[in-house]
């Protein structure tokens, strides 16, 4: 009897101590039930997407730009300086680092990322000769997906004479089939908008700085690349900025009035500039 009357005693504080416990619990459900929801029709919680076109993006609705799709994962090599092959790791999905692929042989279990609102200069390939500051775009890129790596700088990809001593020293004997040397993985969050027409990914790209000891703060790489003065803003069709071409074009612009990277050089041709007069010269 005394113990029945005590447990009712101690219900009843808890309830005047926390009046709106219960709504809270009942609320809490809710939510996290409707949570749980979306993210297992976008397959976002348990599903590991191994490719590009694994990812379930939706056309946007008429007179609407794309609404992207976030992912986290690791930036497990970088090809290009503004593309990277990224391994998608689930937020309930066990994982350990032992299972990120290698730098090669990794496109069927990868996906293809390519930077949206950004265009780097371009470095040398299918018979393109390379602009000057590809080999710092590049090397800049690697720093912040993939912490301690360095560029293998090489005679076939990049134009010598752009970069430092101290780099231009590394063995090219080094890694001839990857363009990195050394490094880890780095965790990257990426926001999906769309696939092009080469089966990548287009997405805004977040890092967290390194070391990391603020894991809440993330930098945008497109931004930051455009502030450095190693990217143009892309404004070809199809072009994807998630709401912040005026801060792409902001950075852009103060890069180039203190004539940062590559607005150093007078005259220089754009990436995309530079393509087309390929193509023109091919097609001659």
């Amino acid at each position: 009897m005394d113990s029945a009357h005590s447990a009712r005693n101690t219900a009843a504080a808890y309830a005047a101590a926390y009046p709106n416990l219960a709504t809270a619990l009942g609320v809490g459900a809710v939510v996290g039930v409707v949570a749980l929801g979306v993210a297992k029709r976008n397959n976002t919680l348990w599903t590991r997407f191994n490719t590009a076109g694994e990812i379930p993006l939706r056309a946007p609705a008429k007179g609407t730009t794309s609404k992207p799709l976030r992912l986290r994962g690791y930036a497990v090599s970088v090809g290009d300086s503004d593309g990277f092959r990224f391994y998608h790791t689930p937020t309930l999905r066990p994982f350990t680092p032992s299972q990120l692929p290698g730098r090669l042989r990794n496109k069927d279990v990868t996906i293809s990322v390519r930077l949206a609102g950004i265009d780097c200069p371009e470095a040398a390939h299918f018979g393109m000769t390379a602009q000057p500051f590809s080999y710092e775009a590049m090397a800049y890129t690697v720093s912040r997906l993939m912490p301690g790596a360095t560029v293998r700088p090489g005679a076939a990809k990049f134009a010598r004479g752009t970069f430092s001593t101290a780099v231009s020293q590394i063995d090219d004997n080094q890694s001839r089939r990857s363009p990195t040397v050394g490094g880890v993985a780095g965790y990257v969050q990426i926001d999906v908008f769309r696939r092009d027409q080469y089966d990548r990914a287009v997405a805004m790209v977040w890092y967290r700085p390194y070391p990391v000891w603020m894991p809440w703060y993330w930098r945008n790489l497109s931004v930051d690349l455009l502030r450095e003065g190693l990217a143009v803003v892309y404004r070809q069709a199809g072009a994807e900025y998630g709401g912040m071409k005026e801060a792409f074009e902001n950075e852009e612009a103060k890069a180039k009035r203190v004539r940062r990277g590559l607005w150093s050089k007078p005259h220089l041709a754009s990436p995309a500039e530079h393509k087309k007069a390929h193509r023109d010269v091919a097609g001659s």
